[in-house]
């Protein structure tokens, strides 16, 4: 409605005693029309703002009051979406907050809380175990409000409720698009450590595995490389390799001393089996400085060698040994070269790492 204008005063003064008088009793009508018509947003945004203060400060009841006053006096006022949604938020039970989440998007079908709307009526789907109903409404707002800031958020919780159900090739595939549609998401890691929790449910651990350590290495900042590298040991020993599972529980030792994981690997790493490795001697020397004449001939061949010590009540010796290699099969390769090309005595040993 437009803005009304009053008689200019010196209109009123032209007319009679009698003409004032109307002259007055029509400016007090004008002004009155002015006020209730060209500013309802203000008594609906003091409405809103009253609302907002028990909000805020926790009082509920109040709140509720005041928001569904604002959407009785004002319902085409601009606050009357978000005045819904909040009603919608301070529900307590399951039904009454869908049935009020569902009437802010019939009744206000443009306003920018729409899409807060139909998320949060997937989140309460969700939240209460109903994971098929849940992924219908995300997959409404992915498809309706593909640009909206909750559609990642939607899309992570999408691949959750599918998760939720064991349809894990479907998660899977839930979780991929989040991370090529919205590849700079705060759920991205979260998302890519969920496609290993898939392969993981399966009991596919090697693939599990390789989808944890893209976690670490395409996300090495996230909050989630403690569990991605927990589970990663628990995939190891599954696989059973004691030494990858050893290093995945040392990491989360070294680098999340703080994290929820850091308790349960301490115990782990005491009860996993010593790391073991494979080496050449390719000699032992009463002198030192023998020991090193060989160390610097070979080192210049591009071994890695070292001298290590052996002492007893009787004698000391220094060994020169050759290489750490995870295979007997590698070591008995690279003893048979060295015995041909530098007609050096070799014998290989299984040792601990740091032995």
């Amino acid at each position: 409605m437009g803005k009304y204008n009053s008689p200019p005063l010196s209109l009123i003064l032209s007319l009679g005693r009698r003409g004032r008088r109307w002259g007055y009793i029509l400016a007090i009508l004008v002004y009155l029309l002015t006020s209730s018509a060209a500013y309802p947003q203000d008594f609906a945004g003091l409405q809103y703002k009253e609302g907002m203060d028990f909000y805020n400060s926790g009082d509920y009841s109040p709140a509720v009051k005041k928001f569904k006053e604002l959407i009785y006096l004002y319902p085409q006022s601009k606050y009357a979406p978000e005045a819904q949604y909040r009603i919608a938020d301070l529900q307590r039970d399951f039904s009454s907050s869908l049935r009020e989440y569902r009437k802010l998007i019939e009744d206000y079908p443009k306003s920018e809380w729409v899409d807060d709307a139909q998320y949060a009526l997937g989140q309460t789907y969700y939240l209460h175990g109903h994971y098929r109903q849940a992924r219908k409404e995300y997959s409404l707002l992915l498809r309706k409000f593909p640009r909206s800031p909750l559609a990642s958020e939607a899309q992570y919780w999408s691949g959750f409720s599918r998760l939720a159900r064991s349809k894990y090739e479907e998660a899977v595939s839930e979780f991929r698009k989040l991370l090529s549609l919205y590849p700079a998401s705060p759920k991205a890691p979260r998302a890519q450590s969920a496609i290993g929790d898939a392969y993981f449910a399966r009991e596919d651990y090697k693939k599990a595995l390789e989808e944890y350590e893209k976690v670490i290495s395409d996300y090495p900042e996230s909050d989630i490389g403690s569990s991605a590298s927990y589970r990663m040991g628990i995939c190891a020993e599954k696989l059973g390799d004691d030494a990858q599972a050893r290093r995945a529980y040392s990491r989360v030792a070294s680098l999340y001393p703080k994290s929820f994981e850091f308790n349960l690997v301490r115990e782990k790493v005491s009860l996993l089996p010593p790391i073991l490795h494979y080496t050449i001697q390719v000699g032992a020397f009463k002198k030192k400085a023998n020991a090193r004449k060989l160390v610097e001939k070979l080192s210049k061949k591009g071994y890695s060698v070292a001298i290590i010590p052996l002492e007893s009540a009787r004698k000391k010796l220094y060994r020169v040994r050759l290489g750490k290699f995870p295979s007997k099969a590698r070591a008995e390769k690279i003893a048979e070269k060295i015995k041909k090309e530098e007609n050096l005595p070799v014998h290989i040993f299984k040792v601990e790492d740091g032995s």
